[in-house]
């Protein structure tokens, strides 16, 4: 095995690429990059990487006419040489770019990633494997630096992420630890011919500028080592991006803090005692829970959180509309609530659970048949999250929804009827958390507000024969 290929196992097995993998998807243009990749990981096949069968995908992204059609052709005739089967498809990039208003690049990528996810999910594959390179590395914290980015994008390109936010596939960059010139040292020595895309030598774009023009005047400038300086920067700023992860995941359980989706409600006091460079990691952790988007977060933005948390601005807007803000106590994120959130209203089902999308959570239910005395001992140990209404008591039809104007209830002991809003706002209930707060309405009325208890009218009494059981589960 020689230097390039011991560099190669070093890396994989160092992060654990494929590990518990039977199939790997192997992105490939006909680049040097990525051909690279494919001839490293099927020479590894025949030994470390025995158990681990490959296959190519390629994306013709509909663009550079005959000289695409040249790469798609390229790289099949490449894993037909290497008995790795090739999976090719066509994409129109522009269309694409049009249609969710992005640039061609960006489009490229997205299109790139969607495609290689589905070729792994069609073949059974639990890993995708990019050509990225330390030469990528370098470019990508300069652009970074640029854009004012904190730990988590300083780090630059993660040797393994998450293709999706909850599945089990995973990408992972075998190559991180080779240059560019490694890279083409390997394939000259095994005569392998690579294609050219002239797209990656125009200046229009800035990962261009920045490996043609800016590098090379900063190491003539600096130092000659600076390419291995910005590594080190970039696995300074991983570990910290890292410590910033496992505190946020420590304090996940922590009294008060509320994460579900679209919105994050965290205790002030301990926000408090946090480290400022600690507090974008923990933030960036809370809202990737919530689904709540971070495109084009910078450490500006978080530096302006970090004076909302101390007390020095009310609130702030974040990029895609995201408002942070503190009410009382608490530090509250979340999106504004659009008119679909306000029109859901879902039949409840008794015997299952009912899905709430705008929450990402489901509210549970049963009928339970019994007298209140037979029920009493589970009724006794109930949860916050669950409930018991008398089932006969109840109008139909039964709909779970948001609170509305208007909207009045008698909550259980409570000694008349007032607006769900002020039930709420008496109990310190953020406003932006009293609109996302659950009710169920039996014909015209409120009988249940999720998590502070039944309507007066819904109680279980002695005459009680048919019990609804609720719960809310999921998101909290």
């Amino acid at each position: 095995m020689d230097a390039f290929l011991e560099k190669v196992l070093a890396t994989i097995r160092r992060h654990g690429m494929f590990s518990d993998c039977s199939r790997a998807v192997v992105g490939v243009s006909g680049g040097p990059d990525s051909l690279a990749l494919l001839h490293a990981l099927a020479e590894l096949r025949r030994g470390p990487l025995s158990g681990v069968a490959l296959y190519a995908a390629h994306l013709h992204h509909g663009m550079r006419g005959a000289e695409a059609d040249g790469d798609a052709r390229a790289t099949a005739s490449a894993c037909d040489g290497l008995g790795v089967p090739c999976i090719v498809e066509r994409s129109d990039v522009r269309r694409l770019a049009r249609e969710r208003g992005l640039g061609e690049e960006e489009a490229g990528r997205l299109a790139r990633y969607e495609f290689l996810a589905k070729v792994a999910r069609d073949v059974g594959a639990s890993r995708i494997a990019t050509g990225h390179h330390a030469d990528d590395q370098v470019e990508t914290i300069l652009m970074r630096v640029r854009r004012g980015a904190g730990p988590r994008g300083l780090g630059g390109i993660p040797y393994v992420r998450a293709a999706d936010r909850d599945g089990p596939l995973l990408i992972v960059r075998p190559l991180l630890d080779c240059t560019r010139a490694e890279i083409v040292a390997f394939l000259t020595a095994r005569c392998i011919a690579w294609r050219l895309d002239r797209m990656n030598l125009s200046l229009d774009h800035l990962r261009n500028r920045i490996r043609y023009r800016i590098l090379p005047f900063l190491e003539r400038q600096w130092s000659k080592d600076l390419r291995q300086d910005l590594l080190r920067f970039g696995a300074a700023c991983r570990r910290l991006h890292g410590q910033g992860m496992r505190l946020a995941r420590a304090a996940s359980g922590f009294p008060g803090l509320l994460v579900e989706a679209g919105y994050v409600e965290a205790p002030l006091r301990w926000l408090h005692a946090v480290p400022e460079a600690a507090l974008a990691e923990i933030l960036q952790y809370w809202m990737a829970s919530a689904g709540l988007a971070m495109g084009g977060l910078t450490a500006r933005h978080y530096a302006r959180v970090a004076l909302v948390v101390r007390g020095e601005l009310r609130a702030t807007t974040l990029p895609g509309g995201l408002v942070v803000g503190r009410q009382r106590d608490r530090l509250l994120v979340y999106r504004p609530w659009d008119s679909a959130c306000e029109g859901f209203a879902a039949p409840l089902h008794l015997d299952g659970a009912t899905p709430v999308p705008p929450l990402g959570c489901e509210v549970a239910a049963r009928v339970l048949d019994g007298s209140l005395g037979s029920l009493w001992p589970r009724i006794e140990s109930k949860s916050t999250t669950e409930d018991y209404l008398d089932l006969d008591r109840l109008p139909e039809p039964l709909v779970l929804r948001f609170p509305r104007a208007g909207d009045r209830m008698r909550l259980l002991g409570a000694p008349g009827t007032r607006k769900v809003h002020d039930i709420l706002a008496d109990r310190a209930v953020p406003a932006p958390r009293r609109r996302r707060t659950l009710i169920l309405v039996a014909g015209p009325e409120v009988v249940w507000l999720c998590g502070y208890g039944p309507a007066e009218c819904a109680k279980l009494t002695n005459d009680t024969r048919r019990v609804l059981w609720l719960r809310r589960r999921g998101a909290s």
